[in-house]
């Protein structure tokens, strides 16, 4: 996965913004440099980007500071506490998203981003085999439908 820090602004922000619409997951963490809960979570967060950075899955992880977060183009609505972890799932759109509420440790997160990838269809999760079930079921209840006329 790729790892961006837009703490230093400019040059990341820019490209974060051209990226985001292009990437299947975003891991977006909004972090406050004077809040003690994020402070308390700092270290867990950086393990967590590091193993994102030495996994083999597709995607992105931004850091994204209180100060930067006017400028990042992605949906911030809809928290009102820090630090808040916002999972983007869709190519192409910043308003698909869940906020994650697990455990705030590197592994719970990581384990969280792999199902997410899982269940992406652009991951290779599913797509064709999956709408083939789908059709074979739809198939069958039309059948039983038509028997009980």
């Amino acid at each position: 996965m790729k790892v961006l820090n837009l703490e230093g602004g400019g040059d990341s922000v820019k490209e974060f913004n051209s990226e985001f619409p292009e990437q299947g997951i975003v891991i977006a963490g909004f972090f406050a440099k004077w809040c003690g809960h994020c402070q308390q979570f700092k270290p867990e967060w950086e393990k967590f980007t590091e193993d994102a950075r030495k996994s083999s899955l597709d995607g992105m992880v931004v850091t994204i500071p209180e100060e930067q977060m006017k400028d990042a183009k992605c949906d911030q609505s809809g928290f009102s506490g820090f630090p808040t972890i916002r999972l983007f799932n869709g190519k192409g759109s910043s308003k698909k998203f869940i906020d994650y509420e697990g455990k705030r440790n590197a592994k719970a997160l990581m384990d969280k981003i792999k199902t997410l990838a899982a269940t992406t269809p652009s991951q290779g999760g599913g797509g064709k085999k999956r709408r083939e079930t789908r059709r074979r079921r739809r198939g069958k209840k039309r059948r039983k439908t038509r028997r009980r006329r």
